[in-house]
């Protein structure tokens, strides 16, 4: 909001206006979108609002989209939204949830992105999965995707891997 407390002004595909909610803390809470005559308007992926929750270290544990009464809804991606689950060290677990909080694969196939880091916090995996394993989406065409570095921090190398953890 601006320093009236007036929505915000974009320029994004499907609202013109959003209103920000912060925390105790200063992070965003609650996102609400408006069209340009103020009335609720939806997002690119057809919520009305989206609400985030935090641990307490401040990583964000929870995205849920919300219809315009401000409860879970199914959107256009095919889920509610997701969880994430951090292990401490380096290696996060990001999971696509129905409206109940139930894992639920979205549109593209999957529910479930895995990424592992470097101890320079550079992603060096990431791999998808849904409900029953290891899963390697036509939309996306791999499984697996491995990430090497040179001394100076470029990526130099990208090699992706089906569900067989064979070369694609």
């Amino acid at each position: 909001v601006d320093g009236q407390g007036l929505p915000l002004e974009l320029l994004i595909k499907g609202y013109r206006f959003i209103k920000i909610t912060y925390d105790d803390n200063g992070r965003d809470m609650l996102v609400e979108y408006f069209d340009w005559d103020g009335n609720p308007s939806t997002n690119s992926d057809g919520a009305y609002q989206t609400y985030y929750e935090y641990d307490d270290i401040g990583q964000c544990i929870s995205m849920s989209s919300l219809n315009m009464y401000g409860k879970r809804m199914i959107d256009h991606a095919g889920n509610c939204g997701q969880i994430s689950k951090y292990d401490g060290y380096r290696r996060v677990e990001i999971l696509s949830v129905d409206e109940f909080g139930r894992e639920k694969s979205v549109k593209n196939g999957f529910s479930r992105v895995m990424y592992e880091y470097d101890n320079n916090g550079r992603e060096i995996k990431m791999s998808l999965w849904n409900e029953n394993g290891p899963v390697c989406p036509n939309s996306i065409k791999f499984h697996i995707r491995k990430t090497s570095y040179d001394d100076t921090n470029n990526s130099v190398e990208v090699r992706c891997y089906n569900s067989e953890e064979e070369l694609t």
